[in-house]
């Protein structure tokens, strides 16, 4: 244990904390427990660096209550660290101790693996302290790289950054900076031609002139406009008699005068269709007087006489209405050629007659043309003669067009009368052919359900009520018929999908299938789906979602989403069709059919099926109707057949009552006709009379007389308003022009105002620039000179006025973001960015230097490797054989990798290697074990080794070869070795005995003789000088 102390094994210590190492942990007075070790430094080819001035060597090592420790090395203090490199550099790895061999170190090296193997003998080879150091170097180069990731961190993430930052505002600023030398040149330059525009102003002569003509201009036009408004006064006094003469004499006379001429036009009106009518009568009676005279001609009548003649002559000339001397003339004509004078006169007369009456008709719209006054005085003269001749018949009159009034109002209640039958003729034939055809039509369709129901009986079912009073509604019937497709094109798919399931029976519940089942008295076999008992799982949307990603949203779907139906059979459809995808072809249905988080039954539109439980149906179908498609087509016949059938019902109630109202109509429009025909025939009468005649007369001759007199009163109120105009017009001018002179006498004023103000203002802006720009005195000489800075040819100073403008707002909006600290901190930045960047490229270079290095001790180091492995492995091989006589052992690297990858131990007794260290008994594998940590330790001996009861597993004999192999390999150590085997310590050339007497440890040290030692082995007596010599140098 004070080995392991002085050696720094601390963990191998047997205590529990380092004060245990005091005598009773200090309470016995003692504070502290020393452990020091001496080492004979006389051979200086092997001293330790650093040490060759000293021929001992003592390390101390001191515990102190309170857990403080103490290391010294020839009485000087010493760190932990500098310790552990003296013991390393002399082949005594502290931290990795192969000189120490402790009772169960063989099993360890037995059961270690190559990589483990090889790091003994880089120990061996001394090449284990170098790759300490290397990787504490890559350790600490590790810790570099990391600060100069932080430091390439802040480089390009603070520092690069705050100088690109620091650059910009530098622009910026020094931007700022030329903004304002430029403002100020630009001010200067625009107030000293501001300050020689002012003093212009001041001195001109011509100013005092034009504000006295301007003063005497507002004089005169103020004159004019008094004038203006004087006048303007008058032609307003003017307006107003004029208004006043015109409103007198045709104020309300027009507005009378026009409303009579309206009454008097609606009666134009009726006077011309009364013209029109005669002008036909006429145009007939002269085809008849043609007719007549040619009846005259060719009859044989005998010549009338000379009485008659003159008679018709007589009657003929008593006729003034104009036109008619032609007629005249003819009928004399006639009479002297041919015989029938009393047929001619009759007709003659109703001629004269018809001709009068047009006569005076043609007279009065004749006399409506003309706007003269005398023909307006006989006009109003032959109207009153003809009102004296209306009253004569007045009566008469009255009395006929009451009774016309009387056969209007009757006729317009039979024409009420008519409407309220509500009949219109010829609508009984129109819907009786609509009946017709409408009838045929539903019989046609009819036909067609009779056929597709026949085609597939098995879309019926019948069944008796099981009880009386039986609601069939219970019974929905088959599912087939409680859904509708809705795309055709699903048809196939969704009848593969439902199968027999389309012809279940649904109802309501169980009691209702076990009743039809007992009692309905069924024709076929059928199964019954109760609405309340089926239940179901049907796919959902996170199966639909797989499903869509793995194929795509429109190349799959779920049969329930593909059809329509009352929500209350949701239940029958998700069993019939709930756990199916339809799939537009083989491929998708396939994959998602077999994916393994679906695992659905799968349809195409074809009708193949695709089952996850491995089975495929389809190939070629019969070239028939899907039944489903055949029921869609069944279900629109049968629909058109109830709605056709609803409209057959009505028109047969239409034409019930169309019959109905026939009748009634027919009577009611026969005495319609017949008032008709007497209102007709009244109304004829009314307008065949003389007083109806007169009375159109009159009519259009008071409207002509309204007509002239409105005229006449209009173009008297053109002139005044004429006049009114004129005068309008020339107020409009005057009005204009006096506004004019008001502009102009404001401008005047305005312009009068501003001369005055520019020359006091021009005053006090001179003193004012004196007053704020010192430098105006001074420089005043150099203003408006040419090639100067105020050349105000060179520069316009309108122009300057907006670029002072425009540079200001800049000013402002740069001013904002200015950093006036900019131009220091940048510079401090550069040097603190060069001062990094420098200190990095440094860095960089060590760390390529130090890489080298390594790579370069890497090669030394492997070549080291290997000449250490080959001298280990020759060693191991005949220290074996020297423990065990007839066999060999080596170190080889495993299959397939090389030496520095591992190595492995392998042993061979005579010429057959063993595949295993498994075949050997314990003590030969303890054997192999020490004969491989003896042959490492004789590689590159270290100067002391401590074997702790390592011979424990082995038998006496082999005991007695490892002590004559030690004396006979390991010439130049020193070895302290526990045993308590006489085959072991009598190959010692000194003993340390320890014993308990009488309650306390005693150790004795006993020096052998070396004659003694020749009994162990005869080789032995050759190296009796050189293990005296050790003896000598052995110290505890």
């Amino acid at each position: 244990d004070f080995l392991k102390h002085v050696f720094l094994f601390l963990e191998q210590v047997r205590a529990g904390n380092l004060q245990d190492l005091v005598y009773k942990s200090g309470q016995a007075g003692v504070t502290k427990a020393t452990v020091s070790i001496t080492f004979d430094n006389q051979d200086k080819n092997q001293t330790p660096l650093g040490y060759e001035q000293y021929d001992e060597i003592t390390v101390t090592r001191q515990v102190i209550i309170g857990g403080r420790n103490k290391y010294l090395i020839n009485g000087s203090n010493a760190t932990n660290m500098r310790v552990q490199d003296l013991f390393q550099s002399v082949q005594l790895n502290v931290n990795n101790p192969h000189f120490l061999i402790m009772q169960g170190r063989i099993t360890k090296v037995l059961n270690m693996k190559p990589p483990e193997i090889l790091s003994m003998i880089e120990e061996a080879a001394g090449t284990r302290l170098y790759e300490t150091k290397k990787e504490a170097a890559q350790r600490t180069i590790e810790k570099k790289d990391a600060k100069l990731r932080e430091l390439d961190s802040v480089l390009n993430e603070d520092i690069a950054p705050t100088l690109t930052k620091l650059r910009e505002e530098r622009s910026s600023y020094l931007e700022y900076q030329k903004i304002i030398r430029q403002l100020e040149h630009l001010n200067k330059l625009y107030i000293a031609y501001q300050f020689v525009s002012a003093e212009v102003i001041i001195k001109r002569k011509k100013s005092v002139v034009e504000l006295a003509e301007m003063q005497e201009n507002v004089v005169q036009t103020k004159g004019r406009m008094e004038e203006i408004k004087v006048k303007m006064s008058e032609i307003d006094v003017a307006i107003e008699e004029l208004e006043q003469r015109k409103n007198k004499e045709s104020g309300s006379v027009i507005a009378k005068l026009e409303a009579d001429l309206a009454e008097k036009k609606n009666l134009d009106v009726k006077v011309e269709g009364a013209v029109n009518a005669k002008k036909d009568a006429l145009k007939s009676e002269q085809k008849k007087q043609k007719e007549i005279n040619k009846n005259i001609a060719d009859s044989k009548i005998d010549p009338i006489t000379a009485e008659e003649v003159t008679m018709a002559i007589a009657v003929i000339k008593n006729n003034k209405a104009p036109g008619l001397d032609m007629i005249s003339a003819e009928i004399i004509s006639a009479i002297m050629s041919s015989p029938g004078a009393l047929l001619f006169f009759s007709t003659a007369m109703a001629m004269v007659t018809s001709s009068a009456d047009i006569g005076s008709v043609l007279t009065l719209r004749s006399l409506s043309g003309k706007g003269s006054l005398n023909v307006l005085k006989h006009a109003q003269q032959e109207i009153k003669t003809k009102e004296v001749d209306l009253k004569k018949t007045d009566q008469d009159y009255k009395k006929n067009l009451s009774a016309y009034e009387t056969l209007k109002a009757n006729l317009t209640k039979l024409e009420a009368e008519l409407k309220k039958c509500g009949y219109e003729e010829g609508s009984q034939e129109k819907l009786s052919g609509e009946r017709r055809v409408l009838a045929e039509e539903v019989q046609s369709l009819k036909e067609k359900c009779l056929t597709l129901e026949a085609r597939y009986p098995q879309l019926k079912f019948e069944y008796k009520d099981p009880e009386a009073n039986f609601n069939r509604s219970k019974v929905s019937g088959l599912v087939c018929k409680l859904f509708e497709v809705k795309d055709p094109i699903h048809s196939t798919a969704l009848e593969v999908t439902a199968g027999g399931k389309l012809y279940n029976v649904v109802v309501d519940n169980e009691l209702t299938g076990k009743s039809l089942l007992q009692r309905g008295e069924l024709k076929r076999r059928v199964t019954i789906l109760p609405i309340s008992k089926i239940t179901s799982r049907p796919i959902d949307d996170a199966t639909l979602k797989r499903a869509e990603a793995l194929v795509g949203k429109g190349k799959v779907q779920t049969a329930l989403s593909l059809i329509s139906y009352d929500k209350k059979y949701q239940s029958i459809m998700e069993y019939t069709f709930g756990s199916v995808f339809i799939c537009s072809d083989m491929d998708s249905a396939s994959k998602v059919a077999y994916d393994p988080q679906i695992m659905k039954k799968c349809v195409t539109l074809e009708g193949d099926t695709v089952d996850p439980a491995g089975t495929l149906s389809g190939g070629a179908r019969a070239q028939t109707t899907s039944m489903l498609a055949m029921l869609h087509e069944l279900r629109s016949a049968e629909e058109k057949v109830t709605s056709k059938s609803k409209r057959l019902a009505e028109l047969d109630r239409n034409l019930d009552a169309i019959k109905r109202a026939a009748g009634k109509y027919t009577e009611s429009k026969q005495q319609y006709d017949l008032k008709a025909q007497e209102a007709e025939q009244v109304r004829i009468r009314l307008e065949q009379s003389s007083h109806h005649q007169q009375l159109e007369e009159v009519n259009a001759l008071k409207a002509s007389v309204a007509q002239s007199a409105l005229k006449k009163h209009k173009e008297m109120l053109m002139s005044y308003n004429q006049d009114i105009a004129m005068k309008d017009t020339e107020k409009k001018d005057l009005n204009k022009e006096l506004k004019d002179s008001g502009l102009k006498i404001q401008e005047l004023e305005h312009r009068i105002t501003k001369l005055q103000k520019d020359s006091k203002d021009a005053n006090k802006y001179v003193e004012a620039l004196l007053e704020k720009n010192d430098w105006i005195v001074d420089e005043r000489k150099f203003f408006g000179q040419p090639n100067t800075v105020y050349d105000f040819n060179a520069q316009d100073p309108k122009e300057a006025e907006k670029q002072i403008q425009k540079l200001t707002e800049t000013k402002n909006k740069v001013s904002k973001n200015v950093n006036v600290r900019a131009m220091n901190l940048l510079g401090h930045a550069d040097e603190q960015y060069t001062d990094l960047m420098k200190k990095r490229k440094v860095v960089l270079k060590d760390k390529a230097t130090i890489t080298a290095a390594i790579e370069e001790l890497d090669k030394k180091k492997k070549a080291a490797l290997i000449k250490a492995w080959e001298q280990v492995n020759k060693d191991f091989g005949s220290i074996f054989s020297t423990l065990l006589p007839g066999t060999q052992a080596k170190l080889c690297p495993p299959e397939n990798q090389t030496v520095l990858d591992g190595l492995e131990v392998k042993v061979a007794f005579g010429s057959v290697w063993k595949e295993s260290l498994s075949e050997l008994s314990g003590g030969q594998r303890s054997l192999v074990a020490l004969s491989l940590i003896l042959a490492m330790l004789l590689f590159k001996p270290a100067p002391i080794y401590i074997l702790d009861e390592v011979d424990a597993a082995l038998d006496l004999s082999h005991t007695q070869n490892i002590g004559q192999m030690i004396r006979s390999h390991f010439k130049h150590s020193q070895f302290i070795v526990v045993s308590l085997k006489d085959g072991m310590f009598n190959n010692a050339n000194v003993l340390f005995r320890t014993k308990f007497v009488d309650g306390v440890s005693t150790v004795s040290r006993h020096a052998q003789n070396p004659r003694s030692l020749t009994s162990s082995s005869s080789s032995s007596m050759d190296k009796e000088n050189e293990l005296t010599e050790k003896r000598k140098r052995l110290r505890t």
